[in-house]
């Protein structure tokens, strides 16, 4: 599995779950910001060794889906905290297959690994808008 492969699932997870709430800008694609949107990132970290002993062992690939909660500035916090809720909802928790469905068996994905949970990272205004940054840390398994 790849890096491709990650974001792929991630997206696809995304993008069927949050409907049509609100934009979705994805990294790498055209989108013009708007009030009442999400951008996404996805941030990658260290790779660690999840096994030992086995004829192949687990890598584990850590990393952050970022998502800004791109609100109107000055209307105060309910709007990006509604989503954020929903959000939460998304990702605590959860485990992907690597076409970005919900795991049942094998995953590929787990999100809120090792009592990392999801949450706002920080908040900016950039007028007109005002961003609130979800942060929602993951893990990819690979078995080389």
């Amino acid at each position: 599995m790849t890096y491709a492969t990650e974001r792929r699932a991630i997206e696809v997870y995304l993008q069927a779950n949050w409907q049509d709430r609100t934009p979705i800008g994805f990294d790498g694609h055209d989108f013009e910001v708007v009030a009442n949107s999400l951008r996404i990132s996805i941030q990658n970290g260290s790779a660690l060794q999840g096994s030992i002993g086995a004829s192949k062992n687990r890598i584990d690939y850590v990393g952050n889906l970022n998502i800004q909660i791109i609100t109107e500035a000055g209307t105060g916090s309910q709007t990006w905290r509604e989503y954020a809720e929903v959000l939460d909802g998304l990702f605590r928790d959860k485990r992907l297959t690597d076409a970005g469905q919900i795991a049942t068996t094998s995953e590929f994905i787990r999100f809120s690994p090792e009592q990392q949970h999801p949450y706002i990272s920080g908040e900016i205004s950039d007028i007109p808008f005002h961003i609130a940054t979800f942060i929602a840390p993951f893990v990819r398994y690979e078995y080389p």
